[in-house]
């Protein structure tokens, strides 16, 4: 019995292992990973991104040489067994949970570009949020007015989005 609530419950359960900013990360390499030639003519974009993990930096920077080798030119997708072992289960891991995956289909380049910038600022603000967690936590133990100002300045960076 394979009926749809079941799958979406068994995505949702893989998924929730991994964080919401690991997740968006898992997006980004997704859509590079399966849009080679955008990301071809926009190298700079994804040699911009700063991953949590170095394993991801690591990835992203292998990514970066095939994208620029001349042999892989012809390739329309990534190859697996083109890259080293230790990367394997992160390109596994991203094209199996990336949540960018069901709206990415039929899109042309600009629409790819555009996604892959929305999500870059979604991390830029789970950061934000992370970082203004940090803040109200040292806030009420310390009550200190230099800290607090800088907590309001940050919310409203975070309103302005």
């Amino acid at each position: 019995l394979n009926n749809p609530l079941e799958q979406t419950k068994d995505i949702y359960k893989k998924r929730n292992k991994f964080g919401e900013k690991q997740l968006k990360e898992f997006s980004i390499l997704y859509l590079v990973m399966n849009n080679l030639d955008v990301f071809r003519k926009n190298i700079e974009l994804i040699s911009e991104v700063a991953f949590s993990s170095d394993l991801m930096n690591g990835f992203k920077q292998k990514l970066i040489d095939y994208l620029l080798a001349e042999k892989f030119f012809d390739k329309k997708e990534i190859k697996i067994d083109d890259f080293n072992e230790k990367f394997k289960n992160i390109i596994i891991q991203a094209n199996e949970n990336a949540p960018v995956k069901i709206i990415h289909k039929n899109k042309n380049d600009s629409e790819i570009i555009l996604m892959f910038n929305e999500i870059i600022k979604e991390i830029e603000k789970i950061e934000l949020k992370k970082k203004i967690e940090s803040l109200e936590d040292k806030v009420s133990l310390n009550l200190d007015e230099n800290l607090y100002s800088e907590l309001l300045t940050l919310r409203n960076q975070l309103k302005g989005g």
